[in-house]
């Protein structure tokens, strides 16, 4: 029996497998394959290959990197049953009892090229490069990892007030265009010597607000009948609005006296998702992560933290995940 000869999508069985390690020290699961079946795109079907000789394939899933766990890890946890706890489970699983669909693609290195499966998945699962969505915990995990690139939401602009309108003096009256204050709201007492003596009496007339005119002849005292009363003329200015109070200045950001250390964000991210314990989900990662921020800075904007405080949020986050 030889090996799959072509890219395509498989369903079999597993023939074998194992827990081992990359060249580069990272936990995989090596599992050899036999294929029962090809999937015809075209025809959307699957079309026994039973009887063909090239049905073998073996496959190197890796299961953690860098990065923390890879989508190799969630499909043999969604395919094999395994909890995420222990490459001993893992390896301990009886993996000839289930039956899978891979693919098989090609890739260039090193100037060649070469069959190799790059996805496991269910038995009965669509077959074809389907859109794979990222999980909540997952886009939560990139929001806090990329967050300096992602466009800060600007605040809400308040809506302008309209101006207040210009409310009217007590006690003036409107005549024509011009605001005539009562008697009785202002009465301005002038002797002789304030109020200058016109060469000649003349005559005024004037409207009151009954609409009748108002005739007298100006003496040295004012109108006639009454020396000691003036008329006097005022403008209403409209209300000057009041002068808005300044911004308050942007809140500090915390800065803890015990730094013994420094870091980028992104070293501390990558720190912690090496050194946690296989444990810890993506998601609980993310809430501390979130939790240290707050808890170093008191404050969400990340973009505020100094190359110090990151290296606090790492300490913390180290503190309850750290597999030493």
């Amino acid at each position: 029996m030889g090996q799959v000869d072509r890219a395509a999508t498989f369903r079999g069985n597993v023939v074998s497998g194992g827990v081992s390690l990359t060249k580069n020290g990272f936990p995989q699961l090596i599992l050899q394959l036999c294929a029962d079946e090809i999937y015809d795109a075209d025809e959307d079907v699957w079309v026994d290959w039973s009887d063909t000789e090239f049905r073998e394939q073996t496959s190197y899933l890796t299961l953690y990197g860098s990065k923390g766990e890879t989508f190799h890890a969630a499909q043999i946890k969604k395919v094999f049953g395994w909890s995420g706890t222990s490459f001993r489970e893992l390896d301990g699983i009886d993996f000839s009892a289930v039956k899978v669909q891979f693919r098989v693609e090609s890739r260039v290195y090193n100037e060649k090229t070469k069959l190799e499966v790059n996805w496991i998945d269910e038995y009965d699962a669509v077959p074809g490069k389907s859109i794979k969505k990222l999980e909540d915990a997952e886009l939560r995990q990139l929001d806090a990892k990329f967050s300096q690139f992602l466009t800060k939401a600007a605040p809400a602009k308040a809506p302008a007030k309209a101006p207040n309108e210009p409310k009217a003096t007590p006690g003036v009256i409107k005549t024509k265009g011009k605001k005539v204050a009562t008697s009785t709201e202002r009465d301005v007492m002038c002797s002789d010597e304030t109020v200058p003596t016109p060469a000649a009496p003349r005559s005024i007339s004037m409207s009151n607000p009954n609409g009748s005119s108002i005739e007298g002849e100006e003496s040295k005292g004012g109108i006639a009948g009454d020396r000691r009363s003036s008329i006097i003329f005022a403008t209403v200015l409209p209300a000057i609005p009041p002068i808005p109070a300044p911004p308050a200045p942007p809140t500090a950001v915390k800065v803890e006296a015990s730094i013994v250390g420094k870091c980028t964000k992104q070293e501390a991210w990558d720190t912690a998702v090496d050194l946690r314990k296989p444990s810890v989900t993506d998601q609980q990662l993310a809430e501390l992560w979130y939790a240290s921020i707050y808890e170093v800075a008191q404050t969400k904007e990340q973009d505020k933290l100094t190359d110090e405080q990151w290296w606090l949020v790492k300490e913390k986050v180290l503190n309850q995940i750290s597999i030493f």
